[in-house]
């Protein structure tokens, strides 16, 4: 296998097959998802940690139906390719709808604390920063789990009093 070409190398190899120059696409104007300052950031920081794992989608005229915080992200880093997947087959409702429940999904999801709290111990992720979480976030977590009255295992209890940033030091309490 021959290496890839040294202005793909931030897209998973996979993918590259779709990649597209970012200057021929463009952000949805009508996007109803809101890209605010530490949105941007966070994708930023996931980005350059791990390259572009998951394409855009677009349509025919080069408007980013799925991804627009992706665009805007991969413009900051000043990547030149995005990977994009072009779709012909859905009608303009349609690719309304794809926009919006892509988005709406995640939303419904919700966080299992304890486990966030297991992954940000110790070595297991080198940047909170990366992750889109900050101390702050990381209190709050912490403080409605134990508000919600959730009971922790002794395990859990010890790994979040393991919880510290590498960027800062700030170190979470355990959770009474």
């Amino acid at each position: 296998m021959s290496a890839p070409a040294p202005h793909l190398t931030h897209i998973a190899e996979p993918l590259r097959r779709f990649a597209v120059p970012v200057d021929t696409l463009r952000e949805d104007p009508s996007n109803a998802r809101n890209h605010p300052f530490k949105n941007i950031e966070a994708i930023k920081g996931s980005l350059a940690q791990f390259g572009q794992r998951m394409p855009c989608i677009h349509d025919m005229n080069g408007v980013i139906r799925v991804g627009n915080g992706r665009l805007a992200a991969a413009v900051a880093l000043g990547w030149k390719y995005l990977a994009s997947i072009e779709t012909a087959d859905l009608s303009e409702k349609e690719l309304d709808a794809l926009a919006i429940i892509d988005n709406r999904t995640a939303e419904l999801a919700e966080w299992d604390y304890s486990a966030v709290a297991k992954i940000l111990q110790g070595d297991r992720v080198t940047s909170w920063k990366a992750l889109g979480w900050n101390p702050g976030d990381v209190a709050n977590m912490l403080a409605s789990t134990v508000k919600e009255g959730k009971e922790f295992t002794p395990d859990v209890a010890d790994s979040i009093d393991a919880v510290a940033c590498p960027e800062c030091g700030f170190k979470q309490p355990r959770a009474t």
